[in-house]
């Protein structure tokens, strides 16, 4: 959720002023932009190799210790908190893209995978996760 706060003034303060005058009279002089923590969802793909299923997460400025990395059959779910850096909360932001806070993602895997075999490697801003695909069992038929 975005909320936007406009600091707003008029040189005249005995001139009446619409609303509407008022609101976009000096917005360009300030605006602050805050944003509430929330759940967001990160940049994710996936792809399929000829043995393997690949989720590819973007997380740039995360620490291994900061990101969750759960499967449950063929749910995978990536989770954790992206903090903003101390040295940068006590400044103005002038624009704010960056998301910060709890992020989740859920990826409905579309083959079986081999839990005890899965991967993952985190390097320059991107989490990489490489599942491969569980072989299929062959069944024996008896005769009786």
């Amino acid at each position: 959720m975005k909320v936007f706060e406009y600091v707003l003034s008029s040189d005249d303060s005995s001139k009446p002023v619409s609303d509407a005058e008022r609101l976009f009279s000096n917005v360009a002089s300030r605006v602050m932009v805050t944003r509430r923590m929330h759940l967001w969802h990160p940049p994710t793909d996936v792809l399929e190799t000829d043995h393997s299923i690949v989720v590819l997460v973007e997380l740039a400025g995360m620490g291994n210790g900061e990101i969750n990395v759960d499967l449950n059959g063929r749910q995978l779910t990536i989770s954790g908190i992206r903090g903003l850096a101390d040295k940068y909360r006590k400044y103005f932001y002038h624009r704010m893209e960056v998301n910060y806070g709890e992020f989740r993602t859920e990826v409905q895997l579309p083959a079986a995978v081999d839990p005890d075999k899965v991967e993952a490697n985190y390097a320059d801003g991107l989490l990489e996760i490489v599942l491969p695909r569980r072989k299929a069992k062959v069944v024996d038929i008896s005769e009786e």
